[in-house]
């Protein structure tokens, strides 16, 4: 089965407009929302002037990145996706809330939609979450058999979210 998340959005806009600009537009959106994305987790971390920096940075030292992503191309979706899972982990390893996998898991299963050449990258932030939580585990003196079991709930839900979003 070849990933085909993005091209099935890019199939569905065109058959409803019956032009190209829509889907162009789609593209656009997703690479321009994960620069944003980006810039107000740098600025929530950072500052302000960071943040803006950073967006200037992300649109105009990028030039052919953002040219990519009004021709409609799904390598440009996918970036954004890479991008916004990055973010997502770097947010869980912030607050280290089980609750802050679901936005990890949805990203990383949209990039991996849309093209198998994503699976690298996150699978790198997967073994470094899990190394992450391995070593955290560890210096807490916490069981992870039994953070499991009295968390079972959760890794429950996290496996559902996780299986739809892969489906």
């Amino acid at each position: 089965m070849i990933p085909r998340f993005l091209d099935t959005a890019y199939t569905l806009m065109f058959s409803m407009t019956h032009t190209y600009a829509s889907a162009r537009v789609l593209h656009l959106s997703i690479f321009l929302s994960s620069i944003l994305v980006v810039a107000s987790f740098i600025k929530d971390r950072i500052n302000l002037f960071s943040g803006i920096v950073f967006c200037f940075l992300g649109l105009y030292l990028t030039p052919e990145i953002l040219e990519s992503s009004t021709m409609g191309y799904v390598d440009s979706g996918t970036a954004g996706f890479l991008i916004l899972t990055f973010v997502s982990a770097a947010h869980f390893i912030d607050n280290q809330k089980i609750s802050n996998w679901i936005p990890i898991v949805i990203f990383s299963a949209f990039s991996v939609a849309s093209k198998y050449t994503s699976l690298g990258f996150v699978g790198a932030i997967y073994i470094v979450l899990f190394i992450y939580l391995i070593v955290k585990f560890y210096k807490l003196k916490i069981n992870i058999i039994n953070y499991l079991i009295k968390n079972k709930k959760d890794i429950l839900k996290f496996g559902l979210i996780s299986l739809i979003s892969f489906i």
